[in-house]
C-alpha cells in the first residue's frame, strides 16, 4: 500500500513540475511578444522622425523657397503661401505643414492642417527685401526666424 502512495506522490510531483515548466514557457512567450511590440513601436517612431527630418531638409534647401545664398526668400515665401505648394511635396511626404516665423515679426504658414503629427523646430534665416547701401555696395537684410515642420499621421 505504501508503494502505491509513494508512486502516486512521485507522479503528482512530476505533473506539478511539468505544469510549472509549461507556465514558465507561456510567461516567457508573453514577455517576448510584448517586448517585440515595444520594439516595433520604437522603430515606427524612429522612421517617422527620420521622415520628418528629411522633410525639414527638403524644405529648407528647396529652390522654391530659398534664394541662391540658402536663405528663405521673403518673396518666395509670400508666393508659396498664395499658391498650393502642398501638391509639390505631398506625393513624396504625405500630409505635411510648415510654419516659418520671423522672431517678433511676420509668419508664413504653408499647408495648414490639423491632426496628430511629428514636428521639428529649427532656427532659420529669412532674407527681406528691405536693404541698406554702404560704400561696399547693396546689402540685403537677413532676419532670424524659427521654422517648424510637421508630418501628419
Amino acid at each position: 500500500m505504501l508503494g502505491k502512495r509513494k508512486g502516486a506522490v512521485e507522479l503528482m510531483e512530476y505533473i506539478f513540475m511539468v505544469l510549472l515548466i509549461v507556465v514558465i514557457i507561456i510567461i516567457l512567450i508573453l514577455f517576448l511578444t510584448g517586448w517585440q511590440f515595444t520594439q516595433l513601436k520604437a522603430e515606427q517612431q524612429r522612421v517617422k522622425s527620420d521622415q520628418t527630418l528629411a522633410l525639414l531638409k527638403a524644405i529648407s534647401t528647396s529652390p522654391m523657397l530659398t534664394n541662391s545664398m540658402g536663405l528663405f526668400d521673403y518673396f518666395k515665401l509670400e508666393a508659396a503661401q498664395l499658391t498650393d505648394i502642398c501638391k509639390v511635396y505631398e506625393p513624396v511626404w504625405g500630409k505635411w505643414s510648415a510654419n516659418i516665423t520671423i522672431i517678433g515679426g511676420k509668419s508664413w504658414l504653408l499647408c495648414p492642417r490639423t491632426g496628430n503629427f511629428t514636428s521639428y523646430i529649427t532656427p532659420a534665416n529669412v532674407w527681406l527685401p528691405t536693404a541698406f547701401v554702404t560704400k561696399y555696395g547693396w546689402h540685403g537684410r537677413t532676419e532670424l526666424a524659427v521654422m517648424e515642420v510637421r508630418l501628419y499621421d
